[in-house]
């Protein structure tokens, strides 16, 4: 269940990243504009009532809280109206992955800039 979860996360990410561009490239079509933003908050909304479900332990941008909350600084960026809101859900979604690393060592490793021998 938690990977399926995890997998409509990622699919709902990327999905609205490209929403995002299209209504930042439509800003001249405020018609087509707007039906686009009621979509964007329809879908948002469902995106809300699942987050209960996702993997609470799970902090990482590409499958986790830590995306989603990229998705609502980018939210913000783009529709000022609604910046403090979607700034708001953005930090309560990165401090829940900021205590998932509380106490814990984390490792990052960049191989394509290692050098190769």
């Amino acid at each position: 269940m938690e990977n399926n979860i995890s997998l409509l996360t990622i699919k709902f990410v990327l999905f609205f990243f490209r929403i995002i561009i299209i209504v930042f490239c439509l800003q001249l079509i405020p018609e087509l504009s707007s039906n686009i933003t009621r979509w964007i908050e329809q879908y948002l909304q469902k995106l809300e009532q699942n987050l209960s479900q996702t993997d609470p332990s799970d902090g990482s941008v590409y499958t986790g809280h830590a995306g989603i909350a990229l998705l609502y600084t980018r939210l913000a960026s783009l529709f000022q109206d609604k910046r403090s809101h979607y700034m708001s859900k953005a930090k309560s979604l990165i401090d829940l992955a900021l205590r998932q690393l509380d106490g814990k060592n984390c490792r990052f490793e960049i191989n394509f800039l290692k050098k190769s021998k």
